[in-house]
Order: structure tokens, then C-alpha cells, then sequence
């Protein structure tokens, strides 16, 4: 209802029923092939106007409103517990470094206040895995993490699946760097926020 529908070619799947007691949404398989799949094995010619897609899809999706949609909390938007439990097993490895270490994990304090960031509804999970493409229409699965968030945190996971992806076949650095310029340009495009 908020242009992902079957008459967009930016989709979601069709949801065909809900499970209230086991919590369960069955949805329409998605058609077509991973993104991530097109990006290991076809050219960057023909793979371009599929990341094109995708770039697309995320602006439209940050650019949508819902209601009663959670906020991510912040110490999940910055991934606080994950770098902790990284940090401590560093410092373990490694204890001389433990003040250094700790000093890193600290400086998340200084990061900005909530009430400045612009947060926007996110896919949270967003990579070319769960993109699916079928000739012009790109269709996004994994759906059940959506949260209001900063829409930097999609972009980037996105574009760093997606070089790490290119970077494995030949002639990855110059177009892996396509990739970034072409998609920022085409998010940029339909993108509520700078």
C-alpha cells in the first residue's frame, strides 16, 4: 500500500495469511535471482541497472512512513554489545592493549545525541541477499527487522556486501567503485534525507 505492491516494480512479497497463536506471516516466494548471486557471476554491465533497482527500492523504503514502527534502540544502531563482546575478547588475546581497547569502547560516548539523528523507516538487514531481481522488477525479502532507524546503516550495509561480493571476481577495485558512485547517485535520487 506504500508503492511496494504487485503493480510496482519495487516490491515486497505478497503476504498470503497471518498465524496470530504462532506468530507466523506466510508470504509469496520472491521471483527471480539474488542480487548477490548477479553480482559474483554477470558482468557489471548487465548487473548495474539491477543495483540501480536496489537503490531505488531502500530510497523509496526510507522515504515511507508507517504507524507504530519501534525505534532502534541506539546501542543496536551502533552495534554497542557486538564491538563490546569484540573489544573483550581483543583484550583477552591481547592484555597489554586493554587500555587502548577500553578507551575505543568509551569513545561511543561521544557519539551524537539521539534527538539529532533523522530517524527513518530501515530494512535493518539490508544486503543483496535478500534482494531479488527479475528483468526490471526487484523484489526485497527478510522484512522482519524494519525499524526506525538511521538510514546510513542500510546504505552501508548494503554497499559493503556488495563490493565484498564484486571484489571476488576479476577487475573488482574499478568496479566495485562503480557500484558505490552509481548506487549513492541513484538513492540520492528518491532519498528523503541527504
Amino acid at each position: 500500500e506504500n508503492g511496494f505492491g504487485p503493480g510496482s516494480s519495487l516490491r515486497v512479497p505478497e503476504p498470503l495469511g497471518f498465524c496470530a497463536k504462532e506468530n507466523l506471516l506466510l508470504m509469496r516466494a520472491a521471483r527471480g535471482r539474488p542480487l548477490a548471486t548477479l553480482l559474483v557471476h554477470e558482468p557489471i554491465e548487465q548487473v548495474m541497472p539491477d543495483v540501480l533497482a536496489a537503490a531505488r527500492w531502500l530510497a523509496r523504503l526510507h522515504a515511507s512512513t508507517l504507524a507504530d514502527i519501534p525505534r532502534e534502540p541506539a546501542c543496536n544502531r551502533v552495534k554497542v554489545f557486538e564491538l563490546a563482546d569484540r573489544l573483550g575478547k581483543a583484550a583477552a588475546a591481547h592484555p597489554a592493549e586493554m587500555t587502548l581497547l577500553l578507551d575505543h569502547l568509551q569513545r561511543l560516548r561521544t557519539l551524537p545525541p539521539e534527538t539529532h539523528l533523522a530517524l527513518v523507516l530501515t530494512h535493518g538487514q539490508y544486503t543483496p541477499a535478500n534482494v531479488f531481481v527479475d528483468g526490471p522488477d526487484a523484489v526485497v525479502i527478510d522484512l522482519d527487522r524494519i525499524n526506525l532507524s538511521d538510514p546510513a546503516k542500510d546504505v552501508a550495509l548494503f554497499l559493503s556486501r556488495a563490493t565484498a561480493l564484486r571484489a571476488k571476481k576479476a577487475g573488482g577495485q574499478e568496479e566495485c567503485e562503480q557500484l558505490v558512485c552509481e548506487f549513492l547517485d541513484a538513492y540520492r535520487e528518491d532519498a528523503p534525507l541527504p
